[in-house]
């Protein structure tokens, strides 16, 4: 989606509470329930904690954000789903790095199958190769021992 992709001064993204498809959390613009993150402000400075509602982040919530602004990105266990391209930054934390696997195939992506493990995900500096570069393109998803 990425409606403000490349807006680099823009600070935050507020949403109506009465809108029907879409919600805002401290300037960052998600699904109405919440549960997806669409949209990361370029211009917002500091480190993100994803909030733990969300499951998947769509592409290029995180694209071009090289540090300047976003420092870091924590993504909680609730994360279940990454889009390609989704990340661009300085440093990614996983709270929970077990259970992630990358496709190309979309529909393997939302059935959660036929993937391939990730590498140790463990070190946030070589989570931005990955996430950045290595497997930029794919869909990433997590499996838990309750999927």
């Amino acid at each position: 989606m990425a409606p403000f992709l490349f807006c680099e001064k823009l600070l935050n993204i507020n949403v109506d509470e009465n809108n029907n498809d879409f919600s805002s959390i401290n300037g960052v613009l998600f699904s109405k329930d919440k549960k997806t993150l669409i949209e990361y402000p370029d211009g917002k400075k500091g480190k993100y904690i994803v909030p733990d509602t969300v499951n998947t982040i769509e592409s290029y919530v995180f694209a071009e954000l090289t540090g300047e602004n976003l420092t870091a990105i924590e993504i909680p266990n609730s994360v279940k789903y990454i889009s390609p391209n989704a990340i661009s930054c300085i440093s990614i934390i996983f709270n929970d790095t077990n259970g992630w696997y990358y496709t190309s195939n979309k529909e393997d992506w939302l059935n959660m199958t036929n993937g391939t493990a990730m590498p140790d995900l463990s070190d946030p500096e070589k989570n931005v190769v990955y996430l950045t570069e290595d497997y930029s393109n794919y869909y990433l998803y997590k499996l838990s021992a309750n999927n």
